[in-house]
């Protein structure tokens, strides 16, 4: 199952990627890009490049089970905990 879902994944990102370096008029990107152009101004597409990139490496690792397993979240909440851990007083 994890498979089917990083492959979702990473389809919605190639989508978004290949979306925003073409300026596509595909009706639910510009939607999309409605809803952030307030925030992002011009740069609503570099955004959909950077976010479709990244959606495209979470999706693999997912589908590797890499990500979303117990493997890999473990050690990072344990490291997260050691570099965020506020000092005692």
């Amino acid at each position: 199952m994890e498979q089917i879902w990083g492959v979702l994944i990473a389809v919605v990102g190639l989508f978004m990627l290949v979306s925003g370096l073409t300026k596509s008029n595909f009706i639910v990107y510009r939607l999309m890009i409605a809803h952030s152009k307030m925030l992002w101004g011009e740069n609503v597409h570099l955004f959909y490049q950077a976010v479709g990139a990244v959606l495209i490496i979470l999706g693999i690792l997912v589908s590797f089970s890499l990500y979303g397993s117990a493997t890999f979240i473990i050690p990072t909440l344990f490291f997260v905990k050691l570099k965020f851990s506020l000092p005692r007083m």
